[in-house]
């Protein structure tokens, strides 16, 4: 059985285009002439969620609000700060609980249930410019049909009831004439997924449910189109799985789930528990992963995972393609468990495919890996140590 490999591989390789991408589209970042103006610091933002959309971290904060991030912005072109990456508060994302993201689109679920769509648009006026680059991003469209929506994924979204609902569509940067031309099925409203109900948690095609259990949907390794198969065919319980109470979210070959025992269990692709894996998505049947015990967060993405234990300590292990991003070698760099130095007191972690972040019993964000814009170092370098970022208004230009 093949549990949705191949969508997850090809995830990641957007991923990897994605970065090209991004980068093109800010390289043409132009600077207009300007008076400084300087805006009050907010003191005590703290986050308490971060998500990843092409390596343009969302980051929600205590208040309901979320943080994009900008590129070369006025204030770096001025000195302001000294690099190009930083946190600043999305207009009109407001009232959010919960921000889901994938390589190129964004939902926020909102406090009165609604799903909204999130993206990065290109910036129309001087005062965007200033303050994002070349790139906006901005709250769109209400995503119809969903009305008491608890738990929200990139296109699937759980209500209070525990029903699953799914739905297909494009960015709009992709919204070409040519492209709907040649795929007009590609946008669809949501629809009730029959044959699964009291739905606890999910991450792409694998639920779980307030029994315990896991379910899933059929996909050989040649792929199928996931929106069809959800709404045709009941999911299948994967076996040897029971007490799970919560899914590892990310994208990646292997599954993750935590026991209530604070246990970690891997099924899936074989490329976490395999270190001579070699792509080849062959199925791994459930089973622990030795050495994380007192569990109680982790994160999945890129073959690599973090784990939060009791103590605060986050500790990872996997297959990390940054190596392939930065050009030093051909292989994939395996490391067994490990633990993440220079962390401690973290409530949440989030492993990214270029960067993983945690963020501390104090609501201050820390990030590491491949750092594309200078958010948490320089740019294109690679950040072994947790550095804190900052969720807090920068000095900013406007007009007189």
């Amino acid at each position: 059985m093949k549990l949705f490999l191949l969508a997850n591989r090809m995830a990641k390789s957007a991923a990897s285009l994605s970065l090209v991408m991004v980068l093109s589209l800010f390289a043409g970042a132009s600077p207009s002439v300007q008076a400084e103006v300087t805006t009050p610091v907010t003191v005590g933002t703290k986050a308490v969620h971060i998500t990843d959309v092409g390596n343009l971290p969302y980051v929600l904060d205590d208040k309901g609000d979320v943080w994009g991030t900008s590129i070369s912005s006025r204030a770096y072109r001025m000195d302001l700060i000294r690099d190009p990456g930083h946190l600043e508060k999305v207009e009109g994302l407001n009232k959010i609980t919960s921000i889901a993201a994938n390589v190129n689109s964004a939902f926020a679920l909102k406090e009165d249930g609604t799903v909204w769509n999130v993206e990065y648009i290109e910036s129309s006026t001087s005062a965007e410019k200033d303050k994002w680059g070349m790139r906006t991003p901005k709250l769109l469209t209400q995503v119809p049909k969903l009305e008491n929506i608890v738990i929200i994924e990139p296109y699937r979204a759980v209500d209070k009831d525990g029903r699953l609902w799914i739905w297909k569509d494009i960015p709009s940067f992709w919204k070409t004439d040519d492209w709907e031309k040649f795929h007009p099925s590609l946008q669809t409203e949501p629809v009730l997924v029959n044959g699964i109900d009291h739905i606890k948690d999910l991450t792409g095609a694998t639920i779980l449910k307030d029994d315990g259990t896991i379910w899933t949907w059929e996909c050989g390794l040649r792929g199928c189109d996931m929106f069809n198969v959800m709404r045709s065919n009941n999911p299948i319980q994967i076996q040897g799985l029971t007490d799970i109470v919560k899914l590892g979210h990310g994208s990646s070959a292997d599954q993750l789930g935590l026991k209530k025992d604070g246990t970690v269990w891997i099924w899936g692709g074989g490329s976490l528990s395999n270190p001579k894996y070699d792509g080849s998505g062959i199925d791994e049947p459930p089973a622990p992963i030795d050495g994380l015990t007192d569990i109680i967060d982790m994160s999945i993405n890129s073959d690599h995972i973090l784990a939060l234990k009791k103590d605060g300590t986050v500790w990872s292990m996997g297959n990390f393609p940054r190596d392939h991003v930065l050009d030093v070698g051909n292989k994939r760099n395996y490391r067994p468990l490990y633990q993440v130095e220079g962390l401690a007191d973290v409530t949440t972690v989030f492993a990214g495919y270029n960067t993983d972040a945690v963020i501390k019993k104090d609501g201050s964000l820390w990030m590491w890996g491949f750092d594309l814009h200078g958010l948490f170092g320089s740019e294109w370098s690679l950040q072994l140590s947790p550095v804190q970022v900052e969720v807090k208004p920068i000095p900013s230009t406007s007009r007189h």
